[in-house]
């Protein structure tokens, strides 16, 4: 998938910011959740989980990622285009699974 699951990442977190913080709507990518807009790790898990069924949504039929809870919280201190940049790793990795199995049957 590469440059789509990056697109897909953008577009899901995207849509959380348009909801939620929309006078950042494009210009989402530097800003630290915990730092900038004052999330604790309980609300910043809640909005990152909503983040990845946005994302899970937008990817292909049967495929899906699995973000464990650990890498939602330590979201909170990174960009948000770190966070992007993990959902379209973890994607890239379902997808390529998928792929291997096909192959090899």
């Amino acid at each position: 998938m590469g440059l789509l699951s990056y697109q897909l990442a953008y577009d899901a977190i995207e849509e959380w910011v348009l909801d939620r913080r929309e006078d950042y709507s494009g210009r989402w990518q530097e800003i630290v959740p915990g730092e900038e807009w004052g999330y604790d790790s309980e609300a910043w898990e809640a909005a990152a989980s909503r983040i990845v069924d946005n994302f899970n949504d937008r990817l292909p039929v049967g495929q899906e990622v699995d973000v464990p809870r650990a890498a939602k919280r330590n979201s909170r201190t990174t960009p948000l285009v770190d966070f992007q940049g993990y959902l379209a790793a973890k994607a890239d990795a379902v997808n390529a699974a998928a792929v291997t199995r096909r192959m090899e049957g």
